[in-house]
């Protein structure tokens, strides 16, 4: 979310972040810059129905291993961001990191030294908004360059600003998108909390991944008192439908087609990868080419190349979401409800190719079928 009229502040509730509208000048900025209502994925290159374009697709790690075992899945988006602060191809990095205010929530910041990235490393699963700094870029009338990290729909916001603020397109000299299947609710960390019988109140830090790979998640309390569980064991509870988003229900981009640089976890792993923890990253871009090769020429990151066909099966959530959108979108027309607009992303072609039991759970699933009706429900009470 983006407002540089001030008409706009970012609301928070018991679930996620919204825009809440205070004094509309009807300018239509903010539809105009909202990917929730039309992208266009534009792919001029080699490209494959389910994964986007791309130039080359790796399992990668840092040879760092302290940075690697820290990390959620390898510590190559860490890696990356070291270097380009010190190489200077960047002067800052646009991210999300938990908030040192209250340790259940997010910040978006820009910070520009090694020590600030390091304190950044690790995923956050719960409600986040990376683009909340690009105004203080915009209004920066240095020469300074950025580097964006963000989900897929956060860099497809990003795109449509471009559009109008074409300035950025030369403050931000890289883009690296994070595999995500959907954003967890405030609601899913509290109840995280409160199967663990941890009061939200009391907890000092919460870290959903690190130390090896898939890791632990941790969380301190005021009392100094530690919990540690498997990530696989808490994300069963951060996952469950009645905390998800429904717009993420029809997200078409969970693998960051858009970004410069794409990487998540390699669930389908290499014989010879161990368990302190790797990365499935895939350069779309000539500049997120560019960047990559150069950090395996200087063997700051390893890497062996891996296939369409492993992306697919190491992503089967998000594959299979998006092979079920062009059906669920036109499930949303039949029930008259407004549905996001889509041109270029081949959700036809995903459909026909998906398995008889892929194009039945399209229709019947009963997951996307609950937060149908939830979001009929809510908009009946709120008329």
């Amino acid at each position: 979310m983006v407002n540089f009229n001030n008409c706009i502040t970012l609301k928070t509730d018991k679930d996620f972040n919204y825009p809440e509208v205070n004094n509309c000048t009807n300018c239509n900025l903010c539809l105009k810059v909202c990917p929730g209502l039309n992208i266009n994925n534009k792919q001029s290159e080699k490209k494959n129905c389910y994964i986007g374009k791309f130039k080359n697709i790796y399992i990668a790690h840092s040879l760092n291993e302290k940075i690697r075992f820290n990390a959620s899945s390898g510590g190559v988006i860490t890696q990356i961001l070291l270097s380009v602060i010190e190489q200077k191809i960047a002067d800052g990095i646009i991210f999300i990191r938990k908030s040192y205010n209250d340790p259940l929530e997010n910040e978006s910041v820009i910070v520009t030294s090694s020590a600030e990235i390091l304190r950044g490393t690790g995923s956050r699963y719960s409600p986040a908004s990376p683009c909340l700094k690009i105004k203080d870029i915009i209004h920066d009338k240095t020469n300074k360059k950025y580097v964006f990290v963000g989900k897929g729909c956060d860099i497809e916001g990003l795109d449509l600003l471009k559009k109008i603020h074409s300035i950025l397109n030369q403050k931000i000299v890289l883009t690296i998108g994070i595999f995500c299947d959907h954003t967890p609710s405030r609601q899913a960390v509290n109840s995280l909390l409160t199967k663990l019988e941890i009061n939200p109140k009391k907890v000092k830090e919460i870290d959903f991944r690190g130390m090896g790979w898939p890791g632990y998640t941790t969380i301190k309390d005021d009392d100094f008192n530690e919990i540690k569980l498997p990530y696989q064991e808490s994300w069963k509870t951060l996952k469950k439908t009645n905390f998800s988003n429904f717009r993420c229900s029809l997200c078409p981009d969970g693998l960051a087609e858009t970004a410069d640089i794409s990487i998540g976890d390699p669930w389908v792993k290499k014989e010879n990868f161990d368990s302190l923890g790797d990365s499935l990253v895939i350069p779309r871009t000539i500049a997120g080419n560019n960047i990559f090769k150069k950090l395996l020429r200087e063997k700051r990151i390893y890497a062996v190349d891996a296939s369409i066909d492993e992306v697919i099966k190491s992503q089967k959530s998000i594959i299979s979401k998006k092979s079920k959108l062009w059906m669920r979108i036109n499930i949303l027309k039949l029930f008259r409800l407004s549905c996001p607009s889509y041109s270029n992303w081949n959700l036809y072609e995903c459909f026909r190719k998906s398995t008889p039991r892929n194009k039945i759970d399209s229709i019947l699933d009963k997951n996307f079928l609950y937060l149908v009706l939830r979001r009929i429900f809510r908009l009946k009470n709120n008329n």
